[in-house]
């Protein structure tokens, strides 16, 4: 969202309201990636999200071995943002899900704090996670951009 180099007059912003202009409406921006849903497609997305399951669990089970934590974590690395970008994201061609550089960087870092595998180990990786998702939630909501 781009700021405006004027000041908003109040017709401007008399028109920026659904009241006065109709075809500007207030509408929360859930399932925006899946919308507009097309009843002949669903087969063909069926199809393409049990092939991308296919791909991707085992792949993000070997992300988990590299990242020295129990290999459940990678279903939720894989299940949890994709159920999370279902309902919040708006682009149908973002793929979302853990990474081979995040696996190996986490671990580098971590393996200095705590014996992989074991319960202090996972801690502080949830830490770690935690941190990393509200700082990106607070750089959202203060609306903080690192790129175009």
């Amino acid at each position: 969202m781009s700021i405006p180099i004027y000041p908003l007059t109040k017709s401007v912003r008399a028109s920026m309201t659904p009241s006065q202009n109709p075809k500007r409406s207030y509408h929360l921006p859930f399932f925006q990636g899946l919308l507009p849903l097309n009843s002949t497609q669903i087969p063909l997305e069926i199809t393409a999200g049990i092939t991308f399951a296919a791909l991707a669990i085992p792949e993000v089970m070997g992300y988990t071995k590299i990242a020295g934590m129990p290999l459940i974590t990678g279903i939720y690395t894989i299940l949890l943002p994709m159920v999370a970008f279902a309902i919040f994201g708006s682009s149908r061609h973002l793929a979302v899900g853990a990474d081979s550089a995040t696996a190996a960087i986490i671990a580098s870092g971590l393996v200095t704090m705590a014996v992989p595998k074991s319960p202090q180990y996972v801690c502080i990786c949830k830490c770690d996670c935690s941190d990393c998702g509200d700082f990106t939630s607070s750089c959202r909501s203060t609306k903080i951009r690192f790129s175009r």
